[in-house]
């Protein structure tokens, strides 16, 4: 997965609107907007690092790539 630029994270949500946005895709930024998730807002997560869960995630270790889309999937299915 390649990381993404400013400039295309710019131009995929330009013209979208959230009711929330929150800076940083720690344990907490992620609880925090699935609860809002869950209560109807539209929430945009942002993260500088090219993988989440902050000082709990894998970071850059070498599991790292293998578990980031095991972790996301795992997110991503209790948005529903």
């Amino acid at each position: 997965m390649s990381k993404q630029t400013e400039a295309d994270i710019s131009a995929s949500t330009a013209g979208e609107e959230y009711d929330c946005i929150i800076v940083g895709a720690g344990h907490n930024g992620l609880a925090t907007g699935l609860v809002l998730a869950r209560n109807g807002q539209k929430v945009l997560v942002l993260e500088k690092n090219n993988y989440v869960g902050g000082m709990g995630g894998l970071g850059k270790s070498s599991r790292a790539a293998s578990m980031k889309s095991a972790r996301a999937a795992c997110f991503l299915s209790l948005q529903r």
